[in-house]
């Protein structure tokens, strides 16, 4: 293989979190110059593995002070974006959630400003399948966002356990699609559905978590430049695995981008298998763009008739997806209704 391609590859197996015998590696080049590159590799990969293994559970540090009238009680999740706590409202006399900015984040003016902003926009949404945003607001410099305590699990770990039963997920399907149409009447793209920012309650309901506050849209890099921005600052390519081919080329999206997501978590949900699962996030993301999505047979037969309401959403181009939250809904109420005739019908044949 040429140097320039073993390099190549090398970088994508350090974006990629692989493991590496950085000894074996520092033995081939046959240059100073391509020396030089495999230790730049290797100090990135060790940058890369030091913060990884720092996001690897949220900060205790904040916890047990007092941010205005909130009291940090415990760390319970970290994201690219912040560290989340539960904390009392002293003022409310309730449990909430308080997200507080990351302090490298917080220093960037222009993120700071954004983060903001969409903060305070996402407020006016109103809808009882999204999590409401109490406050934005600075305390010392630091910034939080207030948030509606949830008590339950996220779509993840329903997910991890395999497939859900077809009524259910057809439920949450459309519980989702309703959230996602309050959004976007808000003029808010979401730009981060997947399962781990989609709540379950204890009485089954859904709350669409994190929404206005998710990485900025790609409008201006290509797909390797931002990758390489993700890694560099630490922040997960998890989310690769959600993304629409319009965000992986570098385009501006609108809300059919979030659509496309909720198609990823949809065909998850009846199949138990991610539709571009390949083993790496370059991988998933050139399957995303050119490949249909995988693991068909998997496909429950009671659901049929909501398989090609989902394959809609999949749509690499556009054009020809789903339009918006509002249609979806339409289309899944229609082939409920197709379902059930079907269901009816077999049953009257039975003796």
């Amino acid at each position: 293989m040429p140097e320039r391609d073993r390099l190549s590859e090398l970088a994508v197996r350090v974006a990629d979190r692989e493991a590496i015998d950085w000894a074996l590696e520092r033995a081939r080049p046959s240059s100073g110059d391509e020396l030089r590159l495999v230790e730049e590799l290797a100090s990135i990969d060790r940058l890369v593995a030091a913060i990884r293994a720092a996001e690897a559970a949220p900060d205790d540090a904040l916890t047990g002070l007092t941010l205005g009238p909130y009291r940090l009680e415990a760390a319970v999740d970290r994201g690219g974006m912040g560290d989340v706590y539960r904390a009392f409202d002293e003022s409310r006399d309730i449990a909430v959630a308080v997200k507080v900015l990351h302090p490298a984040i917080a220093a960037r003016p222009d993120e700071r400003r954004r983060f903001l902003r969409e903060a305070r926009i996402a407020r006016r949404v109103d809808h009882p399948s999204v999590a409401v945003a109490l406050e934005v607001l600075e305390h010392d410099g630091q910034i939080l966002i207030v948030m509606e305590w949830i008590d339950g699990e996220p779509l993840s770990a329903l997910l991890a356990r395999g497939p859900v039963p077809p009524d259910r997920a057809a439920a949450l399907v459309r519980s989702i699609a309703e959230a996602l149409a309050a959004v976007h009447r808000a003029r808010i793209i979401h730009r981060d559905v997947k399962p781990g920012n989609v709540m379950l309650t204890p009485g089954g309901a859904i709350k669409l978590m994190d929404f206005g506050v998710a990485l900025q849209t790609m409008t201006s890099e290509k797909m390797e430049e931002s990758l390489d921005r993700l890694t560099r600052e630490g922040r997960s390519v998890g989310t690769i695995r959600y993304m629409a081919p319009e965000q992986l080329r570098g385009e501006a999206v609108d809300e059919r981008a979030d659509l496309f997501a909720l198609g990823i978590v949809a065909w998850e949900m009846f199949t138990g298998v991610h539709p571009f699962l390949r083993a790496t996030s370059y991988a998933i993301a050139a399957a995303t763009l050119d490949d249909p999505p995988g693991s068909a047979s998997r496909w429950p037969r009671e659901a049929g008739a909501l398989k090609p309401v989902v394959l809609r959403l999949l749509e690499k181009d556009p054009a020809r997806r789903t339009p918006s939250a509002d249609a979806l809904i339409v289309d899944l109420d229609r082939a409920g209704s197709r379902r059930r005739t079907l269901l009816d019908r077999l049953l009257r044949r039975r003796p």
